[in-house]
């Protein structure tokens, strides 16, 4: 199941909805739901691109200049990447304190309607399925249309709260092995941005987004240093992924999102 951990693009920007969503239900599953008109939406500040640099290529001569104090992980597009961006997926979480958990829809909200999308999401929880790759079964991959609200099996204490809300936790299960994760990469970052206040976004990010490439272990100690957002208010975040393709693909980075090459959190 070993494969290569390529780069990717990020960029995160603040969401706000301006007309009052908060007696909008989803009655059947009883969800509250933002709204689905892009013209209610106002895109805050932006972190601008980074890149997730697994090996940190050296090879520009002005890459010193793309390095910001305190991160070890991010940092900014040289000129060359800008050139060879391409765009992967846009993606708009909101963090509902009421449910304790997220919605997410897989498009920029501020620019396209989500009932009037060429694609037919609306506005759900993210979910879980089971990794069927050769032995990744315990492996979940958490996405926007997967079946399952739950983890298929516990996850380690350390998930929970900078990683993943206890509400997807399943009940523990006696001598049950212990759940590792994968999924897309706007939800896996958009969780970890929101852990922490949006200025310091990047740094959650970098502290938490496997900073050290010998293993998946997930460890909140490392981002101890940075605020806590505040979880009693909802809050909203438009995630967006890109890739250089002359390093990697598509088709790679899905792999990877669904856990072909292991685990990217254990």
């Amino acid at each position: 199941m070993e494969g290569p951990i390529r780069p990717f693009f990020l960029q995160v920007s603040g969401v706000e909805h301006t007309n009052d969503q908060s007696k909008s239900w989803d009655k059947p599953m009883g969800v509250w739901l933002p709204p689905r008109r892009k013209n209610y939406y106002n895109k805050l500040n932006s972190t601008g691109w980074y890149v997730w640099d697994p090996g940190l290529v050296y090879n520009y001569s002005g890459m010193q200049s793309l390095l910001e104090p305190g991160l070890n992980r991010l940092r900014r597009l040289n000129p060359n990447e800008q050139q060879r961006f391409r765009p992967y997926r846009a993606a708009t979480m909101f963090w509902d304190p009421y449910a304790h958990n997220y919605v997410h829809v897989p498009l920029d909200c501020t620019e396209e309607d989500v009932d009037g999308s060429e694609s037919g999401f609306d506005w759900r929880r993210p979910g879980f399925s089971v990794c069927q790759a050769e032995g990744g079964h315990d492996i979940a991959v958490i996405g926007h249309s997967e079946e399952h609200q739950q983890l298929h099996l516990p996850g380690p204490g350390r998930w929970f709260e900078k990683l993943l809300p206890i509400t997807l936790q399943p009940p523990e299960e006696p001598q049950s092995r212990q759940c590792k994760l994968a999924g897309d990469l706007d939800i896996l970052i958009g969780l970890i941005a929101f852990s922490t206040t949006f200025e310091y976004a990047p740094q959650a990010i970098d502290c938490l987004f496997r900073p050290d490439l010998r293993t998946a272990d997930f460890n909140p100690a490392w981002s101890n240093g940075l605020p806590a957002d505040n979880r009693r208010r909802r809050k909203g975040l438009l995630i967006e992924i890109g890739y250089d393709y002359q390093r990697t693909n598509s088709d790679e980075l899905r792999e990877w999102e669904r856990g072909l090459y292991g685990e990217l959190f254990r």
